[in-house]
């Protein structure tokens, strides 16, 4: 069987430019990994506007709502460079980001847990940046290390401050394996959340 990720795009023109990062991250999964991704139904979109219209002529017309998850990378983003006019981010440093984008989707936190809006904003980068970790421990760790080592220490126009501080936590948080993954198969702990207060309260169906 080829392990490709391929069924992340819907056009042509995206997959041209993002296919390089995803081919590397189909070759670090396992093909189990790379079949729960396919099933959230992900949609990866390079996007080299300020603002653009994503419309309905990316999805198949019988795909359920659920399919909803779109990620757009920004040209901007991909091709920053520094003071000697090089770039920042290598390709596994975009690999890093497009599966902490994937991450977002693939193990996100349970709001009954972190009924706090801030906090949950929060907990979301931690849970995205411990599925990369957690999907390839050996490899991906250090991706995702690089990247925020470099968003952290060049200067990014649309990086505040605080934002940087908020990746030296998170930094701290990585280095120090903290587990925040939720993911079981394609389960989430918020669906297993759900069963077990089912059984403990199940509807009345008289």
């Amino acid at each position: 069987m080829t392990k490709n990720m391929n069924f992340l795009f819907k056009d042509d023109y995206s997959k041209s430019f993002l296919s390089q990062y995803t081919e590397i991250i189909s070759i670090k999964l396992k093909v189990k990994q790379i079949n729960e991704i396919k099933k959230s139904n992900i949609t990866l979109i390079y996007s080299s506007s300020p603002a653009e219209v994503i419309s309905n002529f990316c999805f198949p017309r019988n795909t359920k709502k659920n399919y909803e998850h779109i990620i757009s990378i920004d040209k901007n983003f991909i091709y920053l460079k520094n003071n000697d006019n090089k770039l920042i981010f290598k390709t596994t440093d975009i690999v890093a980001l497009i599966m902490h984008e994937i991450g977002h989707v693939m193990n996100e936190p349970d709001t009954l847990l972190f009924p706090d809006s801030k906090e949950y904003l929060k907990q979301k980068e931690y849970y995205a940046d411990d599925f990369v970790r957690s999907s390839n421990p050996l490899v991906f760790k250090n991706y995702i290390v690089s990247l925020h080592n470099k968003t952290i220490n060049n200067d990014i126009p649309y990086i505040s401050k605080e934002q940087k501080e908020e990746l030296i936590i998170r930094l701290k948080k990585l280095e120090s394996n903290e587990n925040y993954l939720n993911l079981i198969g394609h389960i989430k702990l918020t669906n297993n959340l759900r069963k077990a207060r089912n059984k403990k309260h199940p509807k009345n169906n008289s």
